[in-house]
């Protein structure tokens, strides 16, 4: 008996072997931050990876009972005094999903930490993106090639890269996985005829898989809502794009049941304490309850003609215009200030604590172009032919395309967005392009015979399209991706290993040198590493729950030392962390006269808390008084900063003026207090000396802590400072 192995063909072959060959690709790129060492990335992902950690021993320990049990845990770790309610103010269906996934791997016989498993498990979701990436453009063409360049984009493409590697912990690359195959499952259940037709369970059972992914992503990153919102716009204007006699879709009962059964699989968000019930009335979802309503009653008349067709058409527009008012009036209302800065930019028109946080400001149009280049073009292409066919599937899919490439231009957290548009987007636009080009090409054959070679320019075109395409990511996107994760390189600009975090956050967690849980006060960037690596309490972190201890601790750093002890008391605080950053003005200039120099961080941006002090003066309300710490002139930070503030004390570098240097010489022939506009004999620069103002034995702050200093080849370095606060002689209660 011979066994009879099934037959396939040479394309499908190639199909499945690209494809293999590209989801190695996909997961190299994503791992290769793991070189530098195996670390979480950013901040966020140390505080998930705390949380995981809690449900993980609850469930272990309790079992069921651990969820109850984690619901009602107060953390005073963090947000010290008031502690953190981990349930209330997480995405908890992060933690859950993963602990469950963790505890399966592990009694299959997995052997490596949950710490471990936090980092490397957003590489392996990163690459599943392939399966919806590749289906939704084979779906849309019919074609079993063009998804494949969508899995090749996916390898480079960048935001969406950078959000789905290695160490990159949080709820958003399991978002940005579950959003484009709730996608694939719409496009699957609308774009099928059979919709058309009949009831059909299997159409029925793709709608309400896209709702609950759609839900439970929610439950892990609140971006989501940006999916649902383009879902629930796409259902709302369907009796507009779908009226008979535009396209050879129209609404029938299977349609209404699908966008039923999508809103039902959405309302699974209600089960976590994050969004919670909130989520079921939610701007989002009101727009899907007003298009499951406005559907409804489109199919019902058109069954039944109750009015005429163009009557009910204008009761139906009035019905969609006074919904969305509704919608539009509630929205400040029910949605994050960050957010909702995506969807009216003019909110950063003036100073806020939005505008402090890098990751949400916006991305210029110049910048846009220059990334994503023709990309940006092909994905409006895809968006405007994928309208025209005017099937639900296809216009959410357009929807999603657009809103994609406008939120992440708007709003830097969500570049994600932007990523997967040019995924699904370039393929599907590159696709429709080639296909009109060269149309109505015909060579002559014969006398009186013309022969179709249109196919000839569309291949061209494509190939060039695809050359310009895999140029970016072999030249500029990958090679961008080979860099160590924030706390490698101490969360500064610096390419390569800065140890300073890392040493200090050791010495942290060694009881001998610190009382574990001890308060410790510094600036919130550093929070989670300071309460989950070093083992400490913090008063403020990345969270940035509450923005009046965040302006007190911003106050403390910049008042004098006897106003800023009297904050650091509300505290409890017995401890304080400065992140300082510098550069040797020798090795940095070339100049051997000027070794004995420094050069404040704040020049060149590296990344320590010199550098952070127009945000702290946002935070602390002192804005009409940013002259005091900042001079508007040179941009720099003032002499009554570096003199008299606590930071500026806390800092190890001491401001001596502007050096003049004898532009023949390289040699300091003097320092002057200010900056002389109108000076050209000589060359001016800002310079300080390396000399901390407390020392080891001072009073009311001593430093028992500073990292060893390591410069760059160009002389670049960083530094942890840890003071303990001592009062006049005796350590603190804290």
């Amino acid at each position: 008996m011979s066994l009879k192995l099934p037959r396939m063909t040479f394309g499908t072959a190639v199909v499945i072997l690209t494809f293999a060959l590209l989801l190695a690709l996909n997961f190299y790129v994503r791992i290769m931050p793991a070189s530098y060492g195996f670390y979480l990335n950013e901040f966020d992902p140390y505080y998930h990876y705390y949380v995981t950690n809690v449900v993980y021993q609850d469930l272990i320990k309790y079992g069921l009972s651990g969820i109850s049990k984690y619901y009602h845990t107060i953390d005073y770790n963090f947000w010290y005094p008031w502690g953190r309610n981990l349930a209330a103010t997480s995405p908890s269906g992060l933690y859950f999903l993963v602990a469950v996934i963790y505890i399966i791997l592990r009694e299959l016989g997995l052997r490596i930490t949950l710490y471990e498993f936090a980092a490397i498990i957003p590489v392996f979701v990163g690459v599943l993106i392939s399966i919806p990436a590749y289906f939704i453009s084979k779906k849309i063409t019919g074609n079993k090639y063009v998804g494949l360049l969508g899995v090749l984009l996916l390898s480079s493409v960048p935001g969406l890269i950078i959000r789905t590697d290695f160490g990159w912990y949080k709820g958003t690359p399991f978002a940005f996985f579950f959003m484009p195959l709730a996608l694939m499952f719409l496009v699957y259940a609308f774009e099928d005829q059979n919709v058309q037709q009949s009831l059909s369970a299997r159409i029925s059972a793709y709608s309400l898989v896209a709702g609950l992914l759609v839900g439970y992503a929610q439950t892990m990153w609140g971006g989501t809502e940006n999916m649902n919102g383009v879902v629930g716009l796409a259902f709302l204007l369907a009796p507009i794009y779908m009226r008979p006699g535009k396209s050879g879709y129209y609404i029938t009962n299977q349609v209404v049941l699908n966008e039923l059964l999508y809103t039902a699989g959405a309302l699974v968000a209600v089960i976590y304490p994050v969004p919670g019930i909130s989520w079921a009335y939610s701007p989002t979802m009101l727009l899907l309850y007003l298009a499951l309503a406005v559907n409804a009653l489109y199919y019902v008349n058109e069954r039944m003609k109750i009015v005429n067709r163009k009557t009910f058409f204008g009761i139906l527009v009035a019905i969609m215009v006074a919904g969305l008012a509704g919608v539009a009036y509630v929205l400040p209302h029910l949605i994050n200030l960050r957010y909702l800065s995506a969807l009216n930019p003019l909110i950063r028109a003036k100073p806020s604590v939005v505008s402090t946080v890098a990751e949400q400001l916006p991305i210029s149009g110049i910048e846009t172009l220059f990334t994503y280049g023709v990309g940006a073009l092909l994905v409006m292409i895809a968006g405007y032919f994928l309208t025209k066919r005017r099937s639900i599937g296809s216009v959410i899919t357009a929807f999603f395309l657009v809103w994609g490439f406008y939120t992440g231009a708007s709003f830097g957290e969500l570049m994600d967005f932007m990523g997967i548009a040019m995924v699904i987007g370039v393929p599907l636009g590159l696709y429709f392009a080639v296909s009109q080009i060269g149309s109505n090409f015909h060579e002559k054959k014969g006398k009186k015979k013309f022969q179709d070679v249109s196919f000839k320019y569309e291949k061209a075109a494509a190939a060039a399209v695809l050359v310009g395409l895999t140029a970016f990511p072999v030249y500029l996107w990958i090679p961008q991706n080979n860099m160590p994760v924030s706390i490698v390189n101490s969360a500064t600009i610096i390419n390569g290993p800065v140890p300073a975090w890392i040493d200090a956050l050791k010495w942290m967690s060694n009881a001998s040198n610190m009382p574990p849980h001890s308060v410790v006060v510094a600036w919130w960037d550093y929070g989670y590493w300071i309460t989950v690596m070093g083992n400490q309490t913090t008063v403020i972190d990345n969270a940035t729950l509450n923005s009046t201890q965040i302006g007190l601790v911003a106050k403390m750093f910049l008042s004098p030392v006897n106003q800023s002890i009297n904050i650091l008391h509300k505290f409890h605080g017995k401890y304080v962390v400065v992140f300082a950053t510098g550069a040797n003005a020798g090795m940095m200039t070339k100049d051997p006269y000027l070794y004995n120099y420094m050069l404040s961080g704040e020049l060149y941006g590296i990344g320590g808390d010199e550098s952070k002090v127009p945000a702290m003066i946002v935070w602390a309300g002192w804005t009409s008084n940013e002259s005091k710490f900042v001079n508007p002139q040179t941009h720099l930070l003032t002499s009554y900063f570096w003199n008299n503030t606590l930071l500026g004390k806390l800092e190890p570098l001491r401001y001596e003026g502007w050096g003049l240097i004898d532009p023949s010489t390289g040699m300091v022939v003097g320092v002057q207090p200010h900056y002389q506009p109108n000076m050209t004999s000589y060359y001016q620069i800002p310079l300080w000396v390396y000399s901390p103002y407390y020392s080891s034995n001072s009073t009311p702050f001593r430093l028992v802590y500073s990292s060893p200093i390591q410069y760059t080849s160009n002389g670049m370095w960083a530094q942890v400072l840890i003071y303990e606060y001592v009062g006049n002689g005796t350590a603190a209660n804290g």
